[in-house]
């Protein structure tokens, strides 16, 4: 398929998530097979504005990626980040890269871990086709 930017309403659908459901969106792209041997635990401290912010915590341990609300006691990483910046590392939009590049991220720890986790994520595949004609016909496929 070919390689299409986001689509914008992609922007406004993360916008709408709470952050059980961005941080899960992060968690239902892990590669399991290449995470198997990797172990971190990341803090997030997420500043929504006027004075307010909220924390959550990501374990990847055993091939599986797992958050919480609150801080982890002992991280490899400490993030703090808007809620903008979030959505679009979320959405595909910034990578952890270039949000570190432009100072996005306020980070304390080992950022390898943060780059880590998003190296291991499978792309979006925001472009697929929803029809596509079979190729060969089995027994009883009724038409």
């Amino acid at each position: 398929m070919p390689n299409f930017p986001l689509p914008p309403a992609i922007a406004k659908y993360v916008n709408e998530m709470d952050y059980r459901q961005l941080f899960d969106a992060l968690a239902v792209r892990l590669d399991g097979a290449r995470a198997e041997n990797t172990a971190s635990t990341i803090n997030f401290i997420i500043d929504e504005g006027n004075g307010v912010s909220a924390s959550r915590y990501i374990r990847l341990k055993n091939a599986v990626l797992a958050h919480r609300e609150g801080q982890a006691a002992s991280a490899d990483l400490v993030v703090k980040l808007s809620r903008p910046v979030l959505e679009q590392l979320v959405a595909g939009a910034l990578s952890p890269g270039d949000a570190i590049d432009k100072n996005l991220l306020d980070t304390r720890g080992d950022v390898a871990a943060l780059r880590k986790l998003f190296a291991l994520l499978d792309p979006y595949s925001y472009w697929f086709p929803i029809v596509t004609p079979a190729t060969k016909r089995m027994p009883g496929d009724g038409l």
